[in-house]
């Protein structure tokens, strides 16, 4: 975990205003994350940080490419990814990432630096679509690997026109 250290921001002692912070995550980002999609990637991270008076304000910029699996032929995909949202940052007796608003975590009050590694991770892969697919290509037809399409053909179930039993014929009925 020593290498996302680098993935935080020391607000401690810094007035009130705005600060810009620029982050770079590539393929060794996710190997302390063993249950990611994601292996290999190059996004960038801005971050505008709004220090106010009771808290701290982080506006997430993030736009890069990420690779990961199609969902239906398996082979690697150079997915683009954008996201954008904020974190806002309230200071309490005890560091806390429960609060009642999704967006928000408490900082103790002693806490000079806030760790963001575990949010752009989350970050990221919230920006992946819940389907990740080739796209078409002009002609509307799918560009998976033609291989695994077919080996996919032959595994799908045929379709059975046995009779049904008479009994089971006039429960179907009762749908209607």
């Amino acid at each position: 975990m020593i290498q996302l250290k680098k993935y935080s921001i020391h607000f401690g002692g810094v007035r009130q205003g705005n600060y810009n912070f620029e982050f770079v995550v590539k393929d060794n980002f996710f190997s302390p994350f063993p249950m990611s999609r994601i292996k290999q990637a190059e996004v960038f991270v801005k971050i505008k940080m709004n220090v106010k008076q009771n808290m701290i304000e982080l506006i997430f910029n993030i736009n890069g490419v990420v690779m990961i699996d199609c969902d239906i032929c398996l082979d690697k995909i150079n997915l683009p990814i954008n996201y954008n949202t904020n974190l806002k940052i309230d200071f309490g007796e005890e560091n806390s990432d429960i609060t009642n608003v999704y967006d928000q975590i408490t900082l103790a009050y002693n806490e000079t630096e806030v760790q963001l590694a575990q949010h752009i991770y989350e970050y990221i892969h919230l920006s992946i679509p819940t389907k990740v697919v080739h796209q078409l290509d002009k002609d509307g037809k799918r560009t998976c690997n033609k291989s695994m399409l077919s080996y996919l053909e032959k595994l799908k179930p045929i379709e059975n026109e046995e009779k049904i039993d008479p009994r089971w014929e006039k429960l179907k009925h009762l749908y209607n």
